[in-house]
């Protein structure tokens, strides 16, 4: 080999190398979105000898002051909860203090924080967990069935239960009020329902509510299902006062009977309005006098990922795999862009503008900006853990910056969790 020969190939072995580092950084599909950057750090969650049993996760963006919040198991199967460092992986400290180790579920979309205290309902059971320390305060197994849908306005919280007296041996939704660490919360509201019609042991349920303040008077914002024959439903609002005991109004029908007539999705409050999603629609009213206000229909239903309002924008995940912008004010579309259909929820994961939601129909990690509804991410997962499929759409956490640091994306793709600096 003459020395012009080898400077030549020496050249060509550099010009690779170089080409196969810019590959490393970064990627882009054939629309210009990225598809690969490369992960902050990976970390194993779940222990060898059971990589095919994944444990239950939580639906909701479980990230404070800085930390991440996520599930795993043990070898002995138990589910931990895990509080992550997300600069560099490392666990602050793992609780598995439930009443059911090895099956026990967390919706994690709803929740009562308060001093670093963490409270949040399951069913018949509850938990008060000191976040900082990984310490329970308190644990609760009550006779009561309780949904995770828990709102908290100033010292209380109101969640929804079951009301036994109305129509015995059948579920009927109401509203009960709690303070912080009370574990016996009482019954305030049951909606107005028609007890002649019945589905199995179902009579109606509530499957949503808002308190707010108005003119010092505390209130719910009430949205309930009635139960019809062949299987139909029909959904209402309406708006309670707490403190004078009194509906200001409980007859504003938000739907014709239809087996897809309930909201999927809890109610957004946006200034005086709140918006809800029945069937394929989503509708507008004001709070205050159940006036609606815009209501646009969508070619399918918004019943898994939902919405979330930020920047005087609503962003919304439609099941056709469709993401739209709306003016919540007026229902005007803003844009259209690509969704993922049953992806992980919208709700608090928008930061500095940008929306996070990984899996669902294309399985894919998308950072769309809300502003235009342009894609920038879609990271495949192929290219970080082969043969695992999607990212996961549990247990996907967003997580907010800190004093002058950078926000962070934890994701799950088979048996690792993946960590992302967030777009700035």
């Amino acid at each position: 080999m003459t020395i012009r020969t080898a400077i030549a190939t020496l050249i060509l072995i550099i010009g690779i190398s170089a080409c196969n580092s810019d590959d490393d950084k970064m990627s882009f599909n054939e629309l210009g979105e990225v598809e690969y950057i490369p992960e902050l750090w990976t970390k194993q969650y779940i222990a060898s000898g059971i990589e095919n049993e994944a444990p239950s996760g939580m639906f909701g963006n479980w990230s404070f002051d800085g930390l991440s919040f996520s599930k795993s198991r043990d070898l002995e199967g138990t589910v931990i909860l895990n509080c992550l460092d997300p600069i560099d992986g490392s666990i602050c400290w793992q609780w598995s203090d439930w009443f059911n180790p090895e099956t026990e579920a967390t919706n994690g979309r709803f929740y009562f924080l308060r001093d670093d205290i963490l409270h949040w309902k399951t069913k018949t059971r509850q938990y008060w967990l000191d976040i900082s320390s990984g310490t329970t305060i308190k644990k609760y197994n009550s006779d009561q069935l309780f949904t995770f849908k828990m709102q908290v306005l100033g010292d209380n919280y109101f969640v929804i239960g079951n009301n036994v007296d109305t129509v015995p041996d059948h579920y009927v939704g109401c509203v009960y009020q709690g303070t912080f660490l009370d574990p016996e919360p009482k019954q305030v509201l049951v909606p107005p329902i028609d007890t002649s019609y019945t589905l199995g042991s179902r009579a109606s349920d509530i499957t949503s509510i808002i308190p707010i303040v108005h003119r010092g008077d505390t209130m719910l914002v009430v949205a309930w299902q009635q139960v019809f024959p062949n299987w139909e439903f029909q959904s209402y609002l309406g708006l309670y006062n707490l403190s004078t005991k009194t509906w200001e109004y409980n007859n504003v029908v938000l739907n014709e009977k239809h087996w897809k007539g309930v909201l999927y999705q809890p109610m957004v409050k946006y200034e005086r309005s709140i918006i809800a999603t029945v069937h394929n629609s989503l509708i507008c009213y004001d709070y205050l006098t159940g006036e609606r206000i815009w209501e646009k229909e969508f070619p399918h239903d918004f019943s898994f990922s939902g919405y979330e309002i930020s920047d005087d924008i609503l962003v919304a995940s439609c099941e056709n795999e469709t993401l739209y912008g709306l003016d919540p004010k007026t229902g005007r579309q803003l844009w259209i862009g690509q969704g993922a259909g049953t992806s992980s929820k919208l709700q608090d994961r928008i930061l500095n503008g940008i929306l996070y939601f990984a899996g669902g129909g294309t399985g894919k990690l998308h950072a769309v900006d809300i502003r235009t509804g342009k894609t920038l991410w879609k990271l495949d997962p192929a290219l970080y853990e082969p043969r695992r499929g999607g990212w996961s759409t549990i247990d996907f956490n967003v997580i907010a910056p800190t004093g002058s640091g950078k926000g962070h994306i934890i994701v799950k793709n088979g048996l690792n969790w993946f960590c992302f600096e967030a777009i700035q």
